[in-house]
């Protein structure tokens, strides 16, 4: 048992297994900017999806195979994806994205939403909200956060509320206005 903080997005599944092999192309030196977007594409016919439980706020909102989650604050992460696009960052709630299995031709014709913020149009990809997430699987699934592997399911996220404070000048309070 572990705890960590995140500040942005947590992957599971299959956007952990993009994680880990991307990072073993950084490591072989393997550098670009559609790097990631490439990794994403060649890896979709290598990983399997995987029985999962999820729950939200003690809910349990999904009991299927899973292809993979998101689960953050922020909106974008690997490499310009809007996977939570209608996370806002300072409501205390977690955005979660579900995507169950899908075809590569089903998503390779709206790929373009994976990046505009219509990912929700896909009817694979399901959306919920909550200030406790709770993932099981079997078998274990990897999860990373933030982009860095950080271990296999089961894991849970709680939601800290005002945890963090940010200062800044009033002209950047006057120009939000």
């Amino acid at each position: 048992r572990q705890s960590r903080y995140m500040a942005n997005v947590a992957g599971a599944g299959f956007d952990a297994h993009v994680v880990r092999k991307l990072s073993h192309l950084k490591k072989k030196g393997h550098r670009s900017r559609w790097r990631y977007t490439w990794c994403l594409v060649k890896n979709f016919f290598r990983y399997k999806s995987t029985g999962v439980k999820v729950w939200v706020d003690d809910r349990l909102v999904y009991n299927n195979l899973l292809l993979s989650a998101a689960i953050g604050i922020c909106k974008f992460n690997g490499g310009g994806i809007q996977q939570l696009p209608a996370a806002v960052a300072d409501d205390g709630m977690f955005d979660i994205s579900l995507v169950r299995p899908i075809h590569f031709w089903h998503i390779i014709f709206r790929f373009h939403k994976l990046f505009n913020g219509k990912i929700y149009e896909i009817r694979h990809i399901l959306r919920e909200r909550g200030g406790t997430i709770r993932i099981e699987s079997s078998p274990e699934i990897e999860v990373e956060l933030d982009g860095e592997l950080l271990g296999h399911t089961p894991l849970e996220f709680t939601m800290l509320r005002r945890a963090i404070r940010v200062v800044v000048s009033r002209e950047f309070l006057e120009s939000m206005e």
